[in-house]
């Protein structure tokens, strides 16, 4: 009995959004949620009991409650990799068909509905919401290019990382000129390891002097090096080399 405000009241409180981290356990995660102060007890007694029977195995009642942390509930945060970001977003009373995202200019739009059911005196009551959160991201990333993936009750969107622009000088133009000799023989060597373009050139030269018995040969070897620094975002597949009148 009572007026309609009255009733609505205790349920009202039910279905506020923040709570305490005592009441929501309570509501929500742990049924058997424990204080700071019997965490203390349980832990003292639990010490008491080892020093009495140290030969007996500890129960595992009396082990100190393990934390576990995990993300806040609705709140984004972002994980990454060499070549992709992953915004991820806990959501455990989602229907994924109710999650959706879009992204204009270099925003990053995620949307979703939540349906919350509380058990309350023999009745169970619903709680839907609709719920947006914003991100920025690079320009240029497009709806299509973002993939995503549930894990459990976190939804995972995959967003590749942009490569890096070539700088302009360095499309077609030259890196590096190196002269070719001319005479002897060449053994040409060209890699790349990380940012670092080496060239290794070695010349042998063969030559026969005079004539009859007083015939020799001569033979020289010449070896030389450049190393440069590539550019920043030139990769080792963008690097091509040719040998044109004479040079490298």
């Amino acid at each position: 009995r009572g007026s309609r405000n009255a009733l609505s009241r205790p349920l009202q409180s039910l279905f506020r959004r923040e709570l305490s981290q005592a009441r929501w356990s309570q509501l929500y995660e742990d049924p058997f949620y424990i204080s700071g102060k019997h965490m203390t007890d349980a832990v003292r007694n639990a010490s008491r009991l080892d020093r009495i029977s140290r030969n007996s195995p500890r129960s595992s009642f009396f082990q100190p409650r393990k934390k576990y942390y995990r993300t806040s509930e609705g709140t984004p945060y972002v994980q990454q990799n060499d070549t992709h970001w992953f915004v991820k977003t806990f959501l455990p009373e989602v229907n994924k068909d109710e999650f959706h995202f879009t992204t204009e200019q270099n925003k990053l739009k995620i949307k979703w509905k939540d349906l919350k059911q509380i058990e309350h005196q023999g009745r169970v009551y619903s709680s839907s919401e609709n719920h947006e959160k914003s991100l920025e991201i690079p320009q240029g990333i497009k709806k299509e290019d973002i993939k995503i993936e549930w894990n459990d009750n976190t939804g995972v969107l995959s967003i590749p990382k942009p490569r890096p622009s070539v700088p302009q000088h360095a499309k077609g133009d030259k890196l590096m000129v190196m002269k070719i000799p001319e005479e002897g023989e060449q053994s040409l060597n060209v890699r790349i390891e990380g940012n670092q373009l080496t060239v290794d050139l070695e010349n042998t030269i063969i030559k026969e002097l005079g004539n009859g018995p007083t015939k020799s040969t001569s033979k020289s070897y010449t070896k030389l090096q450049r190393v440069i620094s590539l550019p920043e975002g030139v990769k080792a597949e963008d690097v091509e080399t040719n040998i044109n009148n004479g040079e490298l």
